[in-house]
């Protein structure tokens, strides 16, 4: 039976426990192919880096090292997000079959639709349009600030105030 190294022996890089899984060496690049494949399905790191086999954190050192698959992993998730908004708009406009059951069997199926994820797609695809945010800007001449002046409002002829209730009368009553 081998004997452990220990503390002032080199140890291989082979022997090292953390290099055991795929990716854990700096160089091994490996499994950027199935991750960025996962990636543009998922959208999710975590996800595709389990179906790649290696730990999230070995992502982002390589994110880190390698620039270039840092790049392809934005344009993976931008594929993600294009899915979605495909499979949504598709849900949103077309809609979706949905049984229809009496006395326990099905007698037919029913079209059904979105209405809420329509109105969300359309305000964020044409927030100009449809958006529930409406932003105002006003602006001086040639562009520049706007003085204010505020002037107190003067009350109208014959206007009295209603005066104030006297705590002391609204205690006598309790």
């Amino acid at each position: 039976m081998a004997e452990s190294p220990t503390a002032s022996e080199p140890v291989e890089p082979s022997e090292t426990p953390s290099r055991a899984r795929r990716g854990g060496h700096p160089n091994d690049t490996s499994w950027h192919e199935p991750f960025l494949k996962a990636y543009a399905q998922h959208g999710n790191v975590t996800a595709a880096a389990k179906t790649a086999k290696i730990g999230r954190a070995t992502v982002y050192r390589h994110f880190d090292k390698h620039p270039e698959f840092k790049q392809q992993a934005a344009d993976a998730y931008d594929e993600s997000g294009d899915r979605l908004l495909s499979v949504a708009m598709d849900r949103a406009v077309n809609g979706w079959d949905e049984p229809v059951y009496q006395g326990g069997k099905k007698v037919g199926v029913k079209r059904m639709f979105d209405n809420h994820l329509l109105w969300r797609l359309m305000c964020a695809l044409h927030p100009h349009r449809f958006s529930e945010k409406h932003q105002l800007e006003h602006t001086g001449p040639g562009g520049g600030g706007l003085t204010v002046t505020i002037v107190p409002a003067t009350p109208p002829e014959g206007y009295k105030p209603e005066p104030e209730p006297d705590a002391a009368a609204e205690t006598e009553g309790d």
